[in-house]
């Protein structure tokens, strides 16, 4: 059901056993196969949807129970919510709200590992 819900957030359209996304004003885009998502967890496709790194993934998928995921609402601001339908990861110890989008850009291997750093001391776990 989770698998079902990302899909539809996303808007993505099943052609031949490929999911595209077709946004107003744009291209049609290969975002997945529906093979990897029938063979992966949410958050290995919540990071393929978002063009995140596999490095990236393992360490939240090492260190997920140190996140909790929210969305953005104009309204009520930052909303916890389920895996699946994660904008931001919060990280408990620090408070902090990270960006999936932030994380897409976070390019340089140095970069990233001092990222987790500064996480990681702001963590008692």
């Amino acid at each position: 059901m989770d698998k079902a819900n990302i899909i539809t957030k996303y808007g993505l359209m099943d052609e031949d056993g490929l999911l595209y996304s077709c946004r107003e004003n744009s291209y049609k885009q290969l975002v997945l196969k529906s093979g990897f998502v029938e063979k992966s967890d949410i958050l290995s496709i919540l990071f393929r949807i978002n063009k995140i790194s596999y490095e990236k993934l393992e360490y939240f998928r090492d260190n997920i129970d140190k996140f909790e995921p929210y969305k953005y609402d104009y309204k009520e601001k930052f909303i916890k919510t389920e895996l699946w339908d994660a904008e931001f990861f919060k990280h408990k110890a620090s408070g902090l709200y990270i960006d999936l989008r932030f994380l897409q850009f976070l390019n340089d291997h140095e970069d990233f590992i001092n990222f987790c750093e500064d996480l990681e001391k702001s963590s008692p776990f």
